[in-house]
């Protein structure tokens, strides 16, 4: 619902304000499938040798996490600010 409102505001927003709401939203996306992942394996996994691949998610979300915020708030600056 916050990206959905970012959206609609758009036209009201200073890049740095629209850029910041769409860093905030899709983080909070990834934030939801991290938590949703995490819960499926640990109601899934028998033995803890198995946490190794939820580690592994884990390590892929932050990873993301770390992309989103370098390198989306850039784009989102050069490419709305220019509006």
């Amino acid at each position: 619902m916050y990206g959905i409102g970012v959206y609609l505001r758009r036209p009201d927003l200073s890049p740095q304000e629209f850029a910041a709401g769409v860093v905030r939203a899709v983080t909070a996306i990834l934030g939801s499938l991290l938590l949703a992942t995490v819960g499926y394996e640990f109601a899934r996994v028998q033995h803890i040798s198995q946490l190794h691949g939820t580690m592994q998610l884990i390590l892929v979300f932050a990873l993301l996490s770390l992309f989103l915020r370098f390198f989306l708030t850039r784009w989102l600056a050069t490419h709305h600010g220019g509006q």
